[in-house]
């Protein structure tokens, strides 16, 4: 276990989680070429709330090539090191998402922590003007906001096995969560 001063929000991180022990959750584009990973980093003594490293990336073919090769090379990689998660939030967007497999229509959520206009982060499943889309292969969409200095948008076509896997490891990351959150109490 780590010491960890509070961090800049004001709100005192009281345990960090080893790597080893870390713990995960991920939404893949249908194209499998983008990913959304959110690692759980640590507890806050705010209610509900977990601090967490989220990294969003992407791979595509070698750019300035006349011809096409056709391995997939890193295209981005962005990295968000300390994003407040509300767990309610995050249990909202697994039930969303499993009802979604059932009755696809879209929806958005905020999974950030409602702390003003200091940071956001939203999740949406729907349309996307600028994407390709169908009921059966929406857009996912997460967009980030920092303050005034900074707002960022991703976005891909996702399908049913998509959205049924990032549900599912919404799932085990809530009960890994969960349970070294009540071993710490």
């Amino acid at each position: 276990m780590k010491s960890t001063p509070e961090d800049l929000r004001g709100i005192q991180l009281v345990r960090h989680v080893d790597e080893q022990n870390s713990v995960h959750w991920s939404l893949s584009s249908a194209s499998g070429r983008n990913h959304i990973n959110c690692t759980f980093l640590a507890y806050s003594e705010r209610a509900d709330t977990l601090l967490c490293h989220i990294q969003v990336s992407g791979k595509f073919w070698r750019r300035g090539v006349k011809q096409r090769p056709t391995d997939l090379i890193n295209d981005f990689e962005i990295t968000l090191p300390q994003v407040l998660i509300d767990i309610g939030a995050l249990k909202t967007l697994r039930e969303k998402l499993v009802e979604w497999q059932i009755n696809p229509s879209g929806f958005k959520l905020e999974l950030g922590v409602q702390s003003g206009n200091d940071q956001r982060l939203s999740f949406s499943i729907g349309r996307q003007k600028d994407l390709i889309y169908s009921v059966d292969k929406p857009a996912a969409t997460i967009s980030y906001l920092s303050g005034a200095s900074m707002e960022a948008k991703w976005a891909w076509i996702v399908d049913q096995s998509c959205i049924r896997l990032c549900a599912e490891s919404i799932k085990d990351f809530i009960q890994v969560a969960e349970t070294k959150h009540s071993v710490r109490d």
